[in-house]
């Protein structure tokens, strides 16, 4: 949802619950941002995050050139962080391309159901 705000102009946001919802089922959150990708000579390394509430296995992590697919790996298993200590895995993908237009992708097909897809993908700088 996009909310315009107009600033110096106080404003006030009401919200109502419409409808009553069971609780939602333990789901992973997979997750990367761009401070957790990095790239040394033609090695990218990519830290991915488990931020949810439910264990997620066979991870893929793909290494995308403008949409292309350079290199992919699977993280065998990332545990729910339910004991608050981060849950991670680092990937390195070799021989990347030197190449503008690097991406990395987790769970590029959409085969882990996540509370949210959005946080899957990074640049590479």
């Amino acid at each position: 949802v996009t909310l315009p705000v107009p600033s110096r102009t106080p404003l006030m946001i009401r919200l109502k619950q419409l409808q009553r919802r069971d609780r939602p089922i333990e789901l992973p959150d997979l997750a990367i941002d761009p401070w957790d990708v990095s790239r040394s000579g033609s090695t990218v390394s990519v830290t991915v995050h488990n931020i949810g509430n439910g264990s997620a296995e066979n991870i893929v992590v793909r290494l995308l050139d403008g949409g292309n697919m350079v290199a992919e790996t699977v993280i065998a298993r990332l545990d729910a962080p339910v004991d608050y200590r981060p849950k991670r895995s680092i990937v390195n993908f070799t021989n990347a391309p030197a190449s503008r237009n690097l991406q990395v992708v987790i769970d590029p097909d959409g085969a882990i159901p996540e509370i949210l897809e959005e946080n899957n993908t990074a640049a590479v700088k």
